[in-house]
């Protein structure tokens, strides 16, 4: 049974302590012992992800060379001279 699921972003995963008790300890009905600690089996996975980029903010290779592309200019040399892009140093 899925008792929680949630997305943290930054410095939000800290809370992730608080929220778990507060589940645990809530409306379900999760057997304790004599101690009220409670019985069973909790599986606990963090998964991490990377920040998706938007295509708009990263810089096309050159198709020539696989240099960076900083801006096409047609009858200008890329930096290593083979191509008519002009790329960032």
């Amino acid at each position: 049974m899925i008792l929680f699921k949630k997305d943290y972003v930054g410095n939000g995963i800290l809370d992730v302590s608080r929220d778990i008790t507060d589940v645990i300890y809530s409306e379900y009905d999760i057997p304790t012992d004599e101690h009220g600690f409670p019985t069973g089996t909790f599986t606990v996975t963090v998964t991490w992800t990377k920040d998706t980029v938007k295509e708009s903010d990263v810089r096309p290779e050159c198709p020539d060379c696989g240099e960076e592309l900083l801006i096409k200019m047609d009858g200008v040399e890329c930096s290593d001279k083979s191509c008519g892009y002009w790329h960032c140093a």
